[in-house]
């Protein structure tokens, strides 16, 4: 296996297969986060895909199960992405679901047919980095969609049969905001029905805009309590 950076994957994905497919982020410009700073957005060729699925075969006896990384590999074109599912499939035959990362921006790029298309496929459940339900918020981290469009495209991925986790942040509201930031996202979780919802905390990494923001007092992060308050 050749990966290239640093490979994220989703906690619950420890024991699942993990093919590179991208390297980095496609919009790598959420203030909190710097896990994709150091490397340059791009794809894998597939003749690279191809050998590293050979490798996985070897390692991996059964696989119903297989997640491609990186950062948003859901942006890929449907072309692309039904190319690389077949191959798996090719590979292990018995693949019921590929998984992957996906932003609100990546699901309303395609169209209900394309959405469709990867359903039948086998990619059915993706992680959407949802992050919150409050504007504000999205707006601060510079999320790149509203509450408007994450609803909208979260109730096309349900439209289509593909589910979604959604990953939510707490504390990235700030002092003081928890409890509305908890309210308002509870409300589109309501709306929109995720499969799971995964739940992670706001960590201010030196080098983002948050932690530059935190620095010059423009953003006060939220006390230990008032997290537990924000989940509870």
């Amino acid at each position: 296996m050749q990966y290239e950076g640093t490979t994220y994957r989703p906690p619950p994905e420890a024991d699942t297969p993990l093919l590179q497919v991208t390297v980095g982020c496609a919009h790598n410009r959420c203030a909190f986060c710097q896990m994709y700073r150091d490397v340059r957005f791009r794809r894998i060729p597939m003749d690279q895909i191809e050998a590293d699925l050979q490798e996985l075969r070897a390692i991996f006896q059964k696989a119903e199960r297989v997640f491609l990384v990186n950062g948003d590999a859901f942006v890929l074109k449907t072309s692309r992405l039904k190319e690389i599912a077949e191959r798996v499939k090719q590979v292990f035959p018995e693949c019921r679901t590929i998984s992957m990362y996906a932003s609100i921006r990546n699901i309303k790029a395609k169209s209900e047919r394309e959405l469709a298309e990867l359903r039948d496929h086998g990619i059915n459940d993706l992680y959407v980095g949802v992050e919150s339900g409050w504007d504000r918020v999205l707006d601060l981290i510079n999320k790149g969609h509203t509450v408007a469009e994450a609803k909208e495209q979260l109730h096309r991925l349900n439209r289509a049969g593909i589910r979604h986790i959604a990953n939510l942040m707490l504390g990235v509201a700030g002092m003081g905001n928890g409890l509305d930031n908890a309210r308002l996202t509870a409300e589109l979780l309501n709306q929109t029905g995720p499969s799971l919802i995964w739940v992670g905390t706001l960590a201010l990494f030196e080098g983002t805009e948050l932690h530059a923001a935190m620095g010059q007092g423009t953003f006060i992060p939220a006390t230990e309590l008032e997290i537990l308050e924000e989940e509870k």
